[in-house]
């Protein structure tokens, strides 16, 4: 069953780079299923083979993209609101791809554009996915709630004017931080297909440990930097980005003096977002609070804990932190089987 998994493994990555579009953002959602119940939902060869399309998406020229700029503004409008785009794109993800430009107005920017095709393909390759969903099925992998979750996130995905809202929210939320850069959306150029937005420079890939060290960035304090960010979107805000990897999370030196350089956090992709109810921000906070206490009660932690992970719920806390062990309900046995990523 090994080699079967194996072959079939790269036959999906094949598919996902000949179709592309959302074949690839299938690929992308497999390939983060990491450890744990996402290892007994998927077997774990899919993950690591289809990983490969989480940093080699496949760019389209700019001739390939413009008649989607032409299509939402007409030809004279995006002549009067671009002196210039470059051809070369700068990024290209599984729905769309980024070109940097200037405005008539002077302002550098980004000018994000939905794949010309993928709205006409989208409900035909949401029906293929859901029949893939239910072949699979009786062989034992139950992969139905995976395309649900999918299907909406993609949905809510390609409208670049919910995307552009949800960045907007994000925006104010975090105004009072200097440490972080979210782009502002430039609206006379942006529309349900296009976001444009103002363009940052000297972005730093968070995975790219040479260039951190190159712009005396302490990994470690970007780290902390970037923990602290998302918990307060979650934790505070009750709104989280929903695809925080290393092409929507960069870094970027905000200001140097003699005792070294301090970090700033640049957080691209609103698409998907997820909102949380005020009871569960309040009950994660009132988790963390148990489990961090100096003599975390075990009681309060498995409470809480349940109304979040059900029967993993003794796993919960070593989610949130591994030094949590303290406050979380486990066995040796128990710790064991989480070190080995087998949850029951």
């Amino acid at each position: 069953m090994k080699s079967v998994h194996e072959a079939v493994s790269r036959k999906c990555l094949e598919l996902a780079k000949e179709n592309g579009g959302i074949y690839n953002k299938a690929g992308q959602f497999v390939a983060s299923l990491q450890g744990g119940a996402g290892d007994k939902g998927v077997p774990r060869v899919y993950v690591e083979t289809l990983s490969e399309l989480t940093d080699n998406a496949p760019k389209q020229t700019f001739e390939a993209m413009r008649p989607v700029l032409v299509e939402e503004f007409g030809e004279e409008r995006v002549d009067a609101l671009f002196e210039s785009i470059e051809s070369a794109p700068i990024a290209a993800a599984s729905l769309a791809q980024v070109h940097r430009a200037k405005t008539r107005k002077g302002e550098d920017a980004a000018v994000k554009i939905i794949y010309p095709w993928l709205r006409r393909d989208l409900a035909s390759d949401f029906a293929v996915v859901r029949m893939m969903g239910d072949s699979i099925q009786p062989g034992g992998f139950d992969l139905k709630w995976i395309v649900r979750d999918f299907e909406q996130s993609i949905s809510s995905e390609v409208d670049f004017e919910h995307e552009a809202a949800n960045g907007e929210t994000t925006r104010k939320q975090l105004s009072h931080r200097v440490d972080v850069t979210i782009p502002r959306v430039i609206y006379e150029a942006s529309s349900s297909s296009i976001m444009t937005t103002e363009f940052v420079e000297d972005m730093i890939r968070v995975s790219d440990a040479e260039a951190l060290r190159r712009a005396h960035l302490d990994p470690q304090e970007c780290g902390r930097l970037i923990c602290d960010v998302f918990s307060e979107m979650l934790l505070c805000h009750g709104h989280v980005h929903g695809d925080p990897h290393c092409g929507n999370v960069y870094l970027r030196v905000r200001e140097c003096s003699h005792r070294g350089c301090l970090p700033g956090v640049v957080i691209l992709d609103h698409g998907l977002y997820h909102d949380i109810s005020e009871e569960t921000r309040r009950d994660m906070c009132r988790l963390i609070l148990a489990c961090a206490s100096p003599l975390p009660s075990r009681r309060e932690v498995e409470r809480l804990a349940t109304k979040f992970a059900g029967p993993l719920h003794k796993f919960f806390p070593l989610i949130l932190s591994p030094w949590f062990i303290f406050g979380a309900p486990m066995s040796a046995s128990d710790l064991i089987a989480a070190k080995q990523k087998r949850l029951p």
